[in-house]
């Protein structure tokens, strides 16, 4: 059989859906590896193979609710949200007899589940945030502040982790890059056409909702919300956009700390980063110089009280998710509802689900692994690679449309496939240096965050770990 032919049997596979997906019973329901109900009989497969492997799935799986998109692999992820639901539903129950991982997971996600603590806690667990903010008597204090937050994982003025060097991938840097912006995009902030408008208009709207939330009156709001956008405005106008990010030579600018110092002599960016607790590191990777002189301007020309408003702006929004419901609504209005056009919110289940695999993925991991995925069946998915990968190898050997020369590397390259993290890794990730504490939502979000923020900066000066 040829690669295209084998392909084309193991992409059949594939885009076969599960059974439909339409209600709590029908998800739990064991999946299909080969569903012909999925295929439309009358669309021609030379044609069109993809209306014919998946045409008939697709007229009986409209998206659902509380989803932007349904797909093979979303309904895939959604039989497993059952699945980790049982997991944490039986770790969160405080039993004598829980591990340490079940317990770490188990809390995490009854405090998440805890929307009556949640509810019952309002602005409490940001007020510290929200009070040095005010509290700022000169933009230098927020932007320490801004830093702090930084190292917290909240999203604030620009972006910087430790990645791979794009001139050495064996070896790693430090990147800095644009942001500081809320929208998705740049572009939402610049393009004039109705849509854009509008949805300036409806995150305007959106902003003096949350403020008004927060305490503000309804014109303190409204003045504070329209200063944010003036801001972020100007940042994204400074940006790289999507198009031309996609050149590495254009996110390529490797200098020393003091030449990035010199691009911002009003914006004191080594403090930033010093008060994020980053590692010492002399040379990085700038990866768009123009948009840290704009934002040295920027921050020079906006007043202490505007850059207060927008510093109060990334505090809210970033935590809107993890606090009380009217916050948590409102964010989810616009960001979810609006912005990508999902009709309902999941159930909170799911929402907790979502935010422990996200957060403690490699401690969740070892207990699903335990339930669904054994020894057993890793040892099965490592034989089926392992015959592909013969097989590939026999008619990478078999063509004649390639070179000796061309074939030798094509098996090397072949027998280079790692099968470490079939199923799942050798070697799990250790959260146990991460307080988890059942009672405090988003302080475990904030813990489990800063965990990942220090987790990348280990890497600087190491060799990339490739595995």
């Amino acid at each position: 059989m040829t690669i295209r032919a084998r392909f084309l049997v193991f992409a059949l596979v594939l885009v076969a859906p599960a059974v439909r997906a339409q209600s709590p019973e029908e998800r739990t329901k064991p999946l299909k590896s080969l569903d012909l109900a999925a295929i439309d009989t009358s669309a021609d497969a030379c044609t069109n193979f993809y209306e014919f492997a998946c045409g008939g799935w697709r007229k009986n799986n409209p998206v659902p609710a509380d989803k932007a998109r349904w797909g093979r692999f979303d309904e895939l992820r959604e039989f497993n949200l059952y699945t980790l639901k049982d997991i944490l539903d039986e770790a969160s129950k405080p039993a004598p007899n829980r591990s340490a991982i079940e317990k770490q997971v188990g809390d995490l996600y009854a405090s998440c589940m805890d929307t009556g603590a949640v509810d019952a806690a309002g602005l409490k667990p940001i007020a510290p945030d929200l009070e040095r903010v005010a509290a700022a008597s000169s933009k230098d204090d927020l932007l320490r502040l801004l830093g702090v937050l930084r190292r917290d994982g909240l999203s604030t003025l620009f972006s910087f982790s430790v990645g791979a060097d794009l001139k050495d991938s064996t070896k790693t840097l430090m990147n800095v890059d644009q942001g500081g912006i809320s929208l998705p995009e740049r572009d939402y902030y610049l393009k004039d056409d109705p849509k854009s408008v509008e949805t300036r208009e409806k995150y305007l709207a959106h902003m003096t909702r949350t403020f008004t939330l927060a305490g503000d009156d309804a014109a303190h709001a409204a003045a504070r919300a329209k200063s944010v956008l003036a801001f972020e405005t100007r940042l994204a106008a400074a940006q790289l956009d999507r198009v031309a990010r996609r050149d590495p030579n254009n996110r390529d600018h490797r200098m020393t700390i003091d030449a990035l110092k010199g691009l911002t002599p009003g914006f004191d960016v080594a403090g930033y980063i010093a008060s994020a607790e980053a590692p010492a590191f002399t040379d990085l990777n700038v990866v768009w110089p123009d948009f840290f002189k704009a934002l040295d301007a920027t921050w020079r020309e906006t007043s202490l009280e505007d850059v207060k408003s927008y510093s109060r702006w990334r505090v809210l929004n970033s935590s809107a998710p993890a606090l009380a419901s009217p916050f948590e609504q409102e964010n989810f209005d616009f960001f979810s509802r609006y912005l990508r056009g999902i009709k309902e919110q999941p159930p909170r289940w799911k929402t907790c689900v979502g935010f422990v695999d996200g957060n403690l993925g490699e401690a969740l991991g070892p207990l699903y692994v335990r339930k669904a995925f054994g020894a057993e069946s890793k040892a099965r998915v490592t034989q089926l690679v392992s015959a592909i990968t013969a097989a590939l190898e026999q008619d990478i050997t078999a063509i004649d449309w390639m070179t000796p020369d061309t074939k030798t590397k094509a098996i090397e390259k072949l027998k280079k496939l790692g099968k470490g993290k079939i199923g799942y890794p050798e070697k799990w990730r250790d959260y146990s240096s991460v307080s988890i504490t059942r009672t405090d939502f988003l302080g475990n979000s904030r813990r489990t965050d800063r965990f990942e923020v220090k987790r990348n900066y280990d890497k600087l000066g190491k060799p990339v770990d490739k595995t």
